[in-house]
């Protein structure tokens, strides 16, 4: 139960990293980006293979594969940071995934935290 619990505070503490104010956020898809914006366009979003392992939880092997490819978003003054995080959340979701009366909740744990994220790494022009 301990490690379950870390687990959501460490899902929890995740989505807060990277939260840098001074970042405008992206500019709407097809919107026309014109002057000095144009410059800072926030970069395409890569396809969601970003050399994720599964760890056999759907839930939380789609979430992780959404939430990796926002990361090119991120400033990258935060990215690192975040990818740190995130492998930290990863390596406990693998270690929870080992037992099988830890799963269901593992599910839960990570359909709540991709809900938070949505609404961290819009403002970055993810969408998921």
């Amino acid at each position: 139960m301990k490690t379950f619990a870390l687990l959501v505070m460490v899902a929890v503490a995740s989505a807060g990293c990277g939260r840098d104010k001074t970042v405008p956020p992206s500019p709407a898809v097809g919107a026309a980006v014109e002057g000095p914006q144009a410059a800072q366009a926030a970069p395409p979003v890569p396809a969601p293979d970003s050399g994720y392992a599964d760890i056999g939880v759907p839930e939380c092997d789609e979430y992780a594969r959404r939430y990796l490819a926002c990361l090119a978003r991120v400033p990258e003054g935060s990215r690192a940071m975040v990818r740190k995080s995130f492998e930290q959340t990863r390596e406990l979701w693998s270690l929870t995934a080992e037992k099988p009366e830890r799963r269901a909740g593992l599910a839960a744990a990570c359909a709540e935290q991709e809900k938070a994220s949505q609404a961290a790494m819009s403002r970055y022009g993810c969408e998921w």
